[in-house]
């Protein structure tokens, strides 16, 4: 028997180091459910802010823009939400999609 401790992540970055963690232990081989279980975190939260480092990945400027505009309070739940109507609107999809492919991003669907 073993315990799992979720630890609440409450910044864009520390999703994004959250989603790495996750992706660096599925590079090594494991399964994202594995992996999900060795990093500590719940695959439901790192779907739901998945858009937040993807939008990083396809448009860094973009990101950091957005990511400044973010007021105090905002949760990750509705900053992911306007990341992926950034990814939507921009017509960036195709990117996020391609590095999906490429096995640059983790291939989950996201909830935003």
């Amino acid at each position: 028997m073993f315990i799992i401790f979720f630890v609440s992540v409450l910044t864009p970055e520390e999703s994004m180091d959250r989603y790495r963690r996750v992706f660096v232990a599925v590079k090594k081989g494991m399964t994202k459910t594995e992996a999900y279980v060795k990093v500590g975190v719940d695959r439901k939260m790192v779907a739901a802010t998945a858009a937040i480092l993807e939008l990083h990945a396809v448009d860094k400027d973009l990101y950091y823009q957005l990511s400044a505009s973010m007021p105090k309070g905002e949760t990750l739940y509705l900053f992911s939400a306007k990341c992926n109507l950034e990814i939507l609107g921009r017509n960036l999809q195709d990117k996020v999609n391609e590095k999906k492919s490429n096995g640059e991003l983790l291939q989950i669907g996201h909830r935003a």
